[in-house]
């Protein structure tokens, strides 16, 4: 934390309480046992990941999910301000792209694998809405990703939009670690060039991320904390979460 202090209005007694105050809630420890920490949850988190199979994965598909989202208005009812569905299936890896004719299909976009879509909409202030659409797929061993998330924001009669798409590639000799291509595009305003990451241990695909609860309840997980690397919704770079 921090503490700003301007040395007037603040007497020094009740300063050096608030100080007593946040020293004794505070611990101190060295690089050391910070990154040992960090290697266990990652090491935990892992272990989760290697231990999912098909079997268990295949249980999360179902009908599809609503969620909405509510405010009280000044008269006290429930007013429905945002929803979203959720759907597991299992597909192949060229429905992500909802405009590709099946009949089209490469080798690849064929490969078998576990879908999630996720469809929303939600106020961000007053008067812009923004609403999504979002396909991920996995392979069933969780080797490869590929993911598209469509996103506009409505203000009004105007709207702006923006694709991120997302391939995760499998280890391979060229490439030990695998590697995650993100690609951003926007209505108004250049496509930026992709970014290109390193797959990072522990990494949690998008299908296992959005039902990480479910799963985590189902295989009856550990008690613990679990650290997984993810990639960041709006930065498309891999990061610990």
């Amino acid at each position: 934390g921090m503490l700003l202090y301007s040395g007037r209005g603040v007497d020094e007694e009740s300063l050096a309480r608030a100080m007593d105050a946040i020293l004794a809630g505070t611990s101190l420890r060295g690089v050391e046992d910070i990154s040992r920490e960090r290697g266990e949850r990652l090491a935990r988190g892992r272990a989760f990941l290697d231990a999912l199979d098909r079997e268990q994965l295949n249980r999360l598909v179902g009908p599809g999910q609503w969620y909405r989202t509510y405010r009280i208005d000044e008269d006290g009812a429930e007013v429905e301000v945002g929803c979203m569905r959720v759907e597991v299936l299992p597909g192949v890896r060229g429905m992500v792209d909802p405009a590709r004719d099946p009949e089209q299909y490469s080798m690849s976009e064929r490969d078998p694998g576990l879908l999630v879509r996720v469809a929303g909409r939600f106020p961000v202030t007053d008067g812009l809405v923004r609403s999504s659409q979002a396909v991920h797929w996995m392979a069933w061993d969780q080797s490869a990703e590929q993911w598209s998330v469509v996103a506009t924001v409505q203000d009004g009669r105007q709207s702006d939009s923006e694709a991120l798409t997302g391939i995760r590639e499998p280890r391979s000799g060229a490439s030990p670690r695998g590697s995650i291509t993100v690609l951003r595009a926007r209505e108004r305003g250049p496509t930026e060039p992709p970014a290109i990451w390193p797959v990072p241990d522990a990494l949690l695909s998008q299908p296992v991320r959005w039902m990480l609860g479910e799963l985590m309840v189902a295989s009856q997980a550990p008690p613990g904390i679990y650290a997984w690397y993810a990639v960041d919704a709006s930065s498309g770079r891999p990061d610990l979460t």
